[in-house]
């Protein structure tokens, strides 16, 4: 019995021997990487050495010089040892420590592990692969890295889908979105446009009433405004004020009524305002038109200096400015001590002598400049925007541009940024949209300074309001607002629709497309000298050239002149011809001559009239060609429309459309600074001409 239990014993301890030496020769196999044995070995001891046995085979199959290489099986080792590490009795982590099984290798294989699998999600690049990998590592080092590159392409997913709906979903499902701004931005984008992607003003109005926090109330309320006083009417503004008083565009209706009504600017009509409009806000503001209102005011000039005088030409205010301008909006811009200020019908400075540069006020807004910085008043003298501006525009829908460095930003006439400096250059807002150029790409940008079209072109310009023209190196083509592809860049360029076509030059012959992009008039026509305005469709036809010769062409090419002559007129009914040296007229429709070339140049018709040249001079006749303005002058220039400026070479005079001499050839200039109003110079002396009244204003004193 007693010789039975030794042999019991020694058997276990040949057992025990047997065991510790397989962990042994596992790690000295994996050290000569004889790695058959090695995982062999590893194998038996994972259920008496668990840890150490799992770390050599994590081991194993992480390296990638033997036939084992597997990184999920690595992983689920590693795990296996890290998690049974602490399991084990000191003796056995003593002993294992020799071969490198300590806890801290054992986290730092497991982050080598996890660093492959994070560079297999990285060559994947999916939003997929790098949830699946921040949820399974969360402790992973380049968890952040991973998180930054998901949010990335979850992002540009959504601006490419670009739905309320997808925008919402991650602002719901997904916490601490690196661009939660953005998203939330664009949803707020995004769905005001689906609610009102109609134009119609109930849409506009449910939108406001279901959304009162939006940023987008604003704009909301400007349409409502545009669309329901688009006929500037005074029915228009005064239903708008009845049914929208507590929209902020109210006040602005007040005022476009009260500017509509008075079409008549007299006492009698704003005392039929005040009584019609008793609720009118700016009850100052009629007080003190109505005291000024008779007050016509002229700048005038004696010596250097200039004074007002009124509209017999009787002197109201003596000579004391070095420059002065005529009224607008009840302020006068004028200089003293070459300062520039404003002063009002009564002589009072009302804004002191104080700017470098300055405007007239426009809207109750005017720019002005101190020291090479610019900024912007309103008409008590207050700054809206500070002196602090290299580069200021004009307002227009509202905003102003603006650089106090090298980028531009918007602000609005209260002077509150509406959109932040980020653009090199900038132009003005038109129908609520403004181009915008980021890194020498052009794009265009809403009133709140979101992207409409993204800066992916070096130009671009709307084609339609569906269509788009680009340009990337030195070719045009044109693309939808979702980047399709309409027609490929193959021109040299693309111009704006006029009349349902747009002129293109391919190999530098010109041709036609029509409003959706398609050629309908190939390119065979000379590109001539200033095409973009020789060539347009006026109403149906066009002018065009081939091999020298013009021609008379409609929408669909067809010729309705001939390519036979050396000069055609602008396109009109009765149009100028020149097929030799002379120039006549003739009716397009039946190609009628209805008077002989006779001229030296002729132009076409405007109001039954035209200007024309014999040896030099020119002169005016009507389509019977009977001398209105005999050929005596150097030039006649059709001006405000129903008149003509007269050059006779030293001085300048005005005629009527009827070829009444309104103003004798005796002065040094004439031009026009109103729809009815035209300054005269002759010396230094100033004069005035209001074309409705056919009266010349002069100062009334010394010899005149």
């Amino acid at each position: 019995m007693q010789n039975r239990l030794i042999l019991i014993f020694l058997a276990y301890l040949l057992s025990f021997s047997a065991h510790a030496g397989k962990i042994d020769r596992a790690f000295i196999s994996l050290k000569e990487l004889n790695y058959f044995d090695a995982k062999k070995c590893f194998e038996i001891e994972l259920k008496k050495h668990i840890s150490p046995a799992s770390f050599g085979l994590a081991t194993i199959y992480y390296r990638n010089d033997n036939p084992f290489h597997n990184i999920d099986s690595a992983y689920r080792y590693i795990v296996i040892a890290e998690q049974n590490y602490f399991a084990q009795t000191s003796k056995d982590s003593l002993k294992f420590a020799k071969y490198g099984v300590v806890y801290e290798n054992i986290l730092s294989l497991r982050t080598k592990i996890v660093s492959v699998y994070y560079e297999q999600v990285e060559q994947e690049n999916t939003q997929a692969g790098y949830e699946a990998f921040t949820n399974k590592f969360p402790w992973y080092s380049k968890n952040n890295d991973a998180i930054h590159k998901r949010d990335s392409i979850l992002l540009a997913k959504a601006l490419w889908i670009n739905k309320s709906f997808y925008y919402d979903s991650i602002i719901k499902n997904i916490p601490n979105f690196e661009y939660i701004q953005t998203v939330q931005d664009r949803f707020e984008l995004t769905y005001f446009a689906e609610q009102t992607n109609s134009g119609r003003t109930n849409d506009y109005v449910n939108f406001i009433n279901n959304n009162p926090t939006s940023k987008y109330i604003t704009e909301a309320q400007d349409n409502v405004f545009e669309n329901e006083t688009k006929s500037n009417t005074v029915d228009a503004y005064s239903n708008y004020i009845a049914h929208y008083p507590s929209y902020y565009n109210v006040n602005t209706a007040w005022k476009k009524l009260y500017k509509v009504y008075m079409h008549e600017y007299t006492d009698e009509r704003i005392k039929k305002f005040k009584k019609e409009f008793p609720d009118y806000p700016f009850k100052d503001e009629l007080r003190r038109d109505m005291d000024l209102i008779k007050l016509f005011l002229f700048p005038f000039k004696r010596g250097n200096l200039y004074g007002f005088m009124n509209h017999k030409g009787i002197e109201i205010y003596s000579p004391q400015y070095e420059s002065l301008s005529l009224f607008s909006e009840g302020l006068a811009l004028a200089m003293k001590n070459g300062q520039y200020g404003y002063v009002d019908k009564l002589n009072n400075v009302v804004i002191p002598f104080q700017f470098d540069f300055a405007t007239d006020f426009i809207a109750g807004r005017a720019i002005v400049e101190v020291g090479g910085k610019s900024g912007v008043i309103n008409r008590s003298g207050k700054f809206i925007l500070p002196l602090e501006f290299i580069d200021l525009g004009q307002y227009s829908e509202g905003l102003i541009y603006g650089s106090k460095d090298s980028m531009y930003a918007y602000y609005d006439i209260y002077g509150r940024k509406v959109i932040s400096e980020r653009f090199t250059d900038v132009f003005p807002f038109s129908k609520g949209r403004a181009k915008v150029v980021v890194n020498e790409k052009q794009a265009f940008i809403d009133t709140s300074g979101n992207f409409v079209i993204q800066p992916t072109h070096k130009e671009v310009f709307y084609y339609s309001d569906s269509l788009l023209v680009f340009r990337d190196s030195i070719l045009f083509g044109i693309k939808t607002l979702n980047n399709k592809i309409v027609v490929k860049p193959i021109y040299e360029n693309i111009s704006p629709l006029h009349n349902g076509r747009a002129i293109v030059i391919y190999n530098n012959k010109l041709g036609y497309l029509n409003d959706v992009g398609a050629k309908v008039i190939k390119p065979m026509f000379d590109a001539i000298p200033n095409y973009l305005q020789m060539c347009v469709f006026h109403e149906q036809y066009a002018k065009v050239r081939i091999k020298g010769k013009y021609a008379l062409i409609d929408k669909n090419g067809k010729y309705l002149l001939n390519p036979e002559y050396t000069g055609l007129g602008e396109v009109a009914k009765i149009i100028a011809f020149n097929k030799g040296k002379q120039w006549g007229y003739m009716n397009i429709e039946d190609k009628s001559v209805t008077i002989l070339p006779l001229f030296d140049f002729a132009s076409s018709f405007h109001y039954g009239l035209a200007v024309v040249d014999v040896k030099g001079l020119q002169g005016v006749i009507n389509e019977k060609a009977k001398w209105i303005i005999p050929t005596i002058f150097t030039s006649v220039k059709l001006i405000a429309e129903n008149f003509y400026l007269v050059y006779n070479g030293a001085s300048y005079g005005l005629y009527s459309l009827s070829g009444d001499q309104l103003i004798p050839l005796e002065y040094d200039q004439i031009r026009p600074i109103s729809n009815d109003l035209l300054v005269l110079n002759k010396g230094d002396k100033i004069y005035y001409y209001h074309l409705l009244d056919h009266k010349l204003i002069s100062q009334a004193t010394e010899n005149e």
